[in-house]
């Protein structure tokens, strides 16, 4: 295909430049600068081709990292609410202040609240992040 796109160009411009034909001027110089240079619009085509591949893939594997992670979420916590401060980078949270976890406790309807801390921790000289 790669090949042969050189070869379809001309003939596709065609077709495409009588879409092209409502613009007037600009859709006819568009239309001769394409068919002007086969080889050119072909490497084009080919490069916008590519990108939105790569655009497609990369949201595919981004949509299905997500989906495995909610699985993960759902079969690893039990939970119906999760109190979480807010990511600053790295596994590493803020965390929820006391008071407010003490607050959480004290609310009609809660039956458990479980404090999770988080703690930096050196292994062998290599920095980690541990829960308690």
């Amino acid at each position: 295909v790669l090949l042969a796109s050189p070869a379809l160009s001309r003939p596709v411009v065609g077709g495409l430049g009588l879409l092209l034909r409502p613009f007037g001027p600009i859709g006819a110089m568009a239309r001769n600068n394409a068919a002007r240079n086969p080889r050119r619009t072909a490497a084009t085509a080919f490069a916008l081709t590519l990108g939105l591949m790569l655009v497609a893939a990369i949201g595919m594997l981004g949509a299905s990292a997500k989906a495995s992670v909610g699985v993960l979420v759902d079969k690893g916590v039990a939970a119906d609410y999760v109190l979480a401060g807010p990511q600053v980078g790295g596994p590493q949270s803020v965390g929820v202040p006391a008071p407010a976890v003490e607050a959480a406790r004290g609310v009609s309807g809660v039956a458990e609240v479980v404090a999770v801390r988080g703690v930096g921790v050196k292994i062998n000289d290599d920095e980690e992040f541990g829960t308690s």
